[in-house]
């Protein structure tokens, strides 16, 4: 028997238990207090961004992934100010945040990296995707699977789900819910609500392994295309990353959502260049603590 959302939601408590979901820093709310005034001061927004080191180098890596005009290269602070609007720079200020922050052993830098690649490729995407912005693209792509986190510390072995997951996203999704009586999925959009992130992002992560997301979003057609902006964008990294995964199963994966969204071939391809520009290891790597 299939798990209502609100049962697997309420079983994920188990997973959680024992392990601490990560506050906001205060440098996030401060910059979400600065943008919500009617005249943000964009020199105490540069400073916040610009208040840790170690983010600013991340967020500005993710910053320059999501410039429309790959011409155009942001080198600081007040330069993304100036050249990213207010929106778009607290999602993508806010996603450099938590993709630090969830990272606290190395194991966990493959699974972030993984998210932020799916987040290029969605943003690259979200051009042929109406009323899908580029930041809101990414930061969906980001959170899908960080559930995935949460998931391994609660079982050492659920890596091998992981894998799995991968190659049959529909079958062995089912599976994981059958056996934890959850999922990554709802742990990811639990974890988006704690960060108030919006419902547009934080309610499709829930259905982007449901083979029937098209029928049970049927009202809400905002909520469908973003699951259907994951599918093809997961198809394309994981399918980037190793021929192993290429299973039938994936391809129908990304079929799906393909066809749905009405995605040209030559939206894929630009995905795949956007990813093989920003997504390689020497480009974009989730920093740690």
């Amino acid at each position: 028997m299939e798990l209502s959302l609100q049962e697997k939601a309420s079983n994920a408590k188990n997973i959680f238990k024992g392990q601490s979901l990560p506050m906001i820093p205060q440098e996030v709310l401060l910059l979400k207090e600065e943008l919500t005034k009617k005249y943000p001061n964009t020199v105490t927004i540069a400073n916040l961004i610009s208040k840790n080191p170690e983010n600013l180098s991340l967020f500005l890596k993710i910053a320059n992934s999501n410039v429309v005009n790959q011409d155009t290269q942001i080198k600081d602070a007040k330069a993304a100010v100036n050249l990213i609007g207010l929106g778009d720079l607290f999602n993508l200020f806010l996603s450099s945040v938590l993709s630090r922050l969830l990272v606290t052993e190395p194991s966990d830098q493959e699974i972030m990296k993984e998210g932020v690649q799916t987040g290029i490729v969605a943003a690259e995407l979200s051009y042929w995707v109406y009323d899908v912005s580029r930041s809101e693209a990414f930061m969906l792509g980001l959170l899908q699977n960080i559930g995935y986190l949460f998931m391994r510390r609660y079982d050492p072995n659920y890596d091998d789900w992981i894998a799995k997951l991968k190659t049959n996203p529909f079958t062995m999704a089912e599976s994981e819910s059958q056996y934890y009586q959850t999922d990554h999925a709802v742990l990811s959009s639990v974890l988006g609500r704690k960060w108030d992130m919006p419902d547009k992002i934080v309610k499709p992560v829930m259905f982007h392994h449901d083979k029937k997301f098209v029928a049970k979003l049927k009202n809400h057609d905002g909520y469908a295309q973003m699951v259907a902006l994951i599918m093809v964008s997961s198809y394309i990294v994981y399918s980037s990353s190793d021929e192993q995964y290429l299973t039938q199963e994936l391809k129908d994966y990304r079929d799906l959502g393909k066809e749905f969204l009405g995605l040209p071939d030559k939206a894929l391809k630009a995905g795949r260049a956007a990813l093989e520009k920003w997504g390689g290891s020497g480009n974009l790597i989730s920093g740690s603590h």
